[in-house]
C-alpha cells in the first residue's frame, strides 16, 4: 500500500492534464514549491516522498518555464500512466457536498490551514456579532490563510466573498473596481454607494490593512465600518493594525505544537527546530535543514537575517532588493531580476497569488527593508527606475514614481499625493 505522504502527492498531482506533459508554460502548482504550499508542508519534507514516486515511476520530472515565475526554466513533476493508474486505486478523502457562493476579486494563496478552526470559528461569530471584524499579529504568522478559511467556510454557507489587496495607491474606487469585477468605479463617491448597497449574504475581505495610506483611510473606514448593516467586513493586518477603536480585534497567535509539527512533516531534528523558531508558520517554511536556528522564539527577525537572507549569492541578494522595493504583486517575468525569480521561491521567500503575480512575503520583505544599508537602497532603487522607464508594463509608470517617490526626487511625493488614485 502507498504511503500517505506519497499518496497526497499523487492526489494533489492528479486533476491536472496529461497534456501538460508536454507544455511549455505550466502551473507553478507543478513544481516543487507549488506542491508544498498547496499540501500545507515544508519544502524538505517532500524530497523523500517525491524521490521515491519518481523512482518507482508514478512521477515524471522535467523543466519547463513557469507562468508568471520569470524566463528560466524550472523543474515541475507529472503524473506517469503508471501513476495515473495508481491514484485511481487510492481512496479520497470524504469530502462533504457543497454548493459554494461566488468569489469576486484577488485571490489570496492556496493551501491548508491546519490548527486554526479555533481561530476560524470565533472570527466568524464576530462577524455575526459586530458586522466589522479585524485579524491582526506579527508578518507571517498566517492572518492571509486564516482569512481564506473564514470565506471558504463563508462561501460554503451559500454566500458570496470579495477580496482585495491593498496596496499604498490604493484608493476606495481602486478597491470597489477589483470588488466589484462588473465596472469601473471612477471615484470615491461611486464607490462608497455601490459598497453601501451590498447585502449581508456578502463577506468583503481588505488584506494589507497595513499599506493602507492615510490619505484614502477615511473614506474606506466610513464604507466599511461606518455602516450598521449590509456586507460583513473583515479586514486583515500586521500589528500595530490602526482601525477605528469600533472594530473588534482577534490577535493571531502562533500555532500549537501539533499544527507546527504537522507543517514541519519529518523534517530532522523538528523537535529542536520548533523549540527554536516556536510555531511561527513562515518562519517554519524558511527554515532549511542545517539552518542556524536562533537562541529563543522570539528572534524570528533574526533568524531571517542571519539564517535565511545571510545565505543568498549576490544575484539573489540583488533580486530581492528588487523585489523589497515593489509596492504590490507584478508577474515575475516583468522583473529586472527575472531569471532568479526560481532561485527565491525554492528558499520559500516569494508569496505567490493564485490571480497572477508574486511578491516577498511580508515578513522577508520589512527584515529586508529594516536592514538595507544606504548605498545598497540608493543602487536598487536607481536600478528600479531605469527598468521600468523601459518597461512595456502598464504599471510601469506608476513603478516609476513609486520608486522615485522613495529617492525622494523634487515634488514627485507631492504630486503623487495630491492625485491619489491606484492601478
Amino acid at each position: 500500500m502507498l504511503p500517505e505522504a506519497q499518496a497526497r502527492i499523487l492526489r494533489w498531482l492528479g486533476p491536472f492534464s496529461d497534456g501538460l506533459r508536454e507544455a511549455w508554460d505550466v502551473p507553478r502548482d507543478l513544481s516543487l514549491p507549488g506542491i508544498a504550499e498547496g499540501l500545507g508542508l515544508v519544502r524538505s519534507a517532500l524530497h523523500v516522498p517525491l524521490n521515491l514516486l519518481e523512482e518507482e515511476g508514478l512521477v515524471v520530472v522535467r523543466s519547463a518555464h513557469v507562468i508568471d515565475g520569470g524566463r528560466r526554466r524550472r523543474s515541475v513533476h507529472h503524473l506517469t500512466e503508471e501513476g495515473r493508474r495508481v491514484l485511481e486505486t487510492l481512496e479520497l478523502p470524504a469530502e462533504p457536498a457543497v454548493t459554494q457562493g461566488p468569489w469576486f476579486g484577488q485571490h489570496d494563496p492556496v493551501g491548508p490551514a491546519y490548527g486554526r478552526e479555533s481561530d476560524v470559528a470565533a472570527l466568524h461569530q464576530v462577524l455575526l456579532d459586530h458586522n466589522t471584524a479585524a485579524i491582526t499579529g506579527l508578518a507571517g504568522v498566517g492572518k492571509s490563510t486564516v482569512a481564506r478559511c473564514l470565506a471558504d467556510a463563508w462561501r460554503n454557507e451559500g454566500g458570496t466573498v470579495r477580496w482585495v489587496t491593498m496596496d499604498p495607491y490604493s484608493a476606495l474606487s481602486d478597491l470597489a473596481s477589483i470588488l466589484d469585477e462588473t465596472g469601473v468605479h471612477v471615484d470615491d463617491q461611486s464607490a462608497a454607494a455601490w459598497l453601501q448597497h451590498r447585502p449581508d449574504s456578502e463577506l468583503i475581505v481588505i488584506d494589507g490593512c497595513e499599506n493602507m495610506h492615510a490619505i484614502h483611510a477615511e473614506n474606506i473606514w466610513a464604507a466599511s465600518v461606518g455602516q450598521a448593516n449590509g456586507a460583513r467586513w473583515l479586514l486583515v493586518g500586521r500589528a500595530p493594525l490602526r482601525t477605528p477603536e469600533t472594530v473588534p480585534k482577534h490577535v493571531l497567535n502562533p500555532l500549537e505544537d501539533d499544527a507546527a509539527m504537522h507543517l514541519l512533516g519529518d523534517v530532522e531534528d523538528a523537535d529542536a527546530v520548533l523549540s527554536r523558531l516556536g510555531g511561527h508558520p513562515l518562519a517554519l517554511r524558511l527554515y532549511r535543514p542545517g539552518s542556524t536556528l536562533p537562541e529563543s522564539d522570539d528572534d524570528i527577525e533574526g533568524f531571517v537575517t542571519r539564517a535565511v537572507l545571510s545565505n543568498l549569492t549576490e544575484g539573489e541578494s540583488g533580486a530581492l532588493d528588487e523585489l523589497a522595493l515593489l509596492p504590490f504583486a507584478l508577474s515575475g517575468d516583468d522583473l529586472r531580476n527575472t531569471e532568479l525569480v526560481g532561485d527565491l521561491d525554492e528558499r520559500a521567500l516569494l508569496q505567490w497569488w493564485s490571480t497572477g503575480g508574486l511578491q516577498l512575503h511580508a515578513l522577508v520583505r520589512h527584515v529586508r527593508l529594516e536592514t538595507m544599508e544606504g548605498a545598497q537602497r540608493h543602487a536598487a532603487i536607481t536600478q528600479g527606475i531605469a527598468h521600468w522607464s523601459e518597461s512595456e508594463s502598464t504599471l510601469a509608470p506608476l513603478l516609476v514614481m513609486h520608486h522615485r517617490i522613495m529617492a525622494a526626487e523634487g515634488g514627485v511625493a507631492e504630486a503623487a499625493a495630491a492625485g491619489g488614485g491606484g492601478e
